[in-house]
Order: C-alpha cells, then sequence, then structure tokens
C-alpha cells in the first residue's frame, strides 16, 4: 500500500535481497512499480546486472505469472522458489469451512520444510495427489496439478539448515 496525499494505492514494491557466503543478506535493491508483472522483474534483474551482479542461484517470490521464463531467460542458472504461503492461501480459500481445517492440515504436512528426505518431485507427486482428492469437491483445484506449481517445491533440493528460509517469501 502506498499513501499520498489523501489516498491510497495498492502498488508492486520489490525488495531484493542478496545472501552472502556466510549467510548474511544484504538489500541489492528496492524497486517501485505501479502493478507487479514479469515486465517489471526483467527491469529488476537487468538492474541487477548493471550492479554487476553475475551469479543468481535462486530467487524465491510469488507466483506472477511468467516469472520463471523472465528468471530463465536473465539468471539461467537461477533456481525459482515461489512462495508456499501464498499457495496454501489460494487454495484455503477455494474451499468451503466445512473442509478448510482438513485442507490445511494435509497442505502443512505436504509443505513442511523439515521432511529431510524427500525430493521435489516427489513433494510435487504427493501435491499433484492431494490436488486430485481435492478437485472432485472443488473443481477449480485442478490447475494446481499444472507443471509450473513444481516451482513450490524448489527448497526440497537445499540442505536443511535453509529450507525453512527459503519457502516463503514470509
Amino acid at each position: 500500500m502506498t499513501r499520498r496525499d489523501e489516498s491510497v494505492s495498492n502498488e508492486a514494491y520489490y525488495t531484493v535481497l542478496g545472501v552472502r557466503e556466510d549467510r548474511t543478506r544484504e538489500v541489492r535493491t528496492v524497486a517501485h512499480f505501479p502493478t507487479e508483472s514479469t515486465t517489471n522483474w526483467k527491469d529488476v534483474f537487468q538492474d541487477l546486472k548493471e550492479k554487476e551482479v553475475t551469479v543468481v542461484d535462486l530467487l524465491v517470490c510469488d507466483g506472477s505469472p511468467g516469472i520463471e521464463n523472465t528468471l530463465a531467460d536473465t539468471f539461467p542458472q537461477a533456481d525459482l522458489q515461489l512462495c508456499t504461503v501464498h499457495l496454501k492461501r489460494n487454495i484455503v480459500n477455494k474451499v468451503k469451512p466445512w473442509d478448510k481445517k482438513q485442507v490445511m492440515v494435509k497442505l502443512k504436512q505436504i509443505f513442511a520444510p523439515d521432511q529431510w528426505k524427500i525430493t521435489p518431485e516427489k513433494a510435487f507427486e504427493t501435491f499433484k495427489q492431494f490436488i486430485q482428492r481435492w478437485q472432485k469437491s472443488y473443481p477449480p483445484l485442478k490447475r494446481y496439478q499444472h507443471k509450473r506449481y513444481r516451482f513450490y517445491f524448489t527448497y526440497y533440493k537445499y540442505e536443511k539448515e535453509i529450507k525453512g528460509m527459503i519457502y516463503t517469501t514470509n
């Protein structure tokens, strides 16, 4: 939210943090745009390159459509982790009140970062099975089986010490 004079508007602010080898963080850039879009992300990535950022290993962000293509075009070696909290909220918001608790419990199990021996592929398969079970009652959930949703499970390929730090933007 941005307040100007006597009005408030929703606008996009991108805060890009870099993580050093010693795991300390530094703010690399803060960018402001009227809306969120992949075009804006491309501008942010180009700005980072101009600031001599040569390597991005991992981008953790919300599920902005097309972000995976923009990242691949700019930093092709980078992994993408989409925010699991945003995804879980979106799913639960499509479920009737009497099913919310059961759905949320299962989502917490699927996305629990303390599962040390699960691969991103296996976690995504488990998620798709969950979606198949619930899409019978809630057909809009079918879209979550799309291969794009595999980017919500990238954190499972990282060491256990950082999984809890990278599975969400929160």
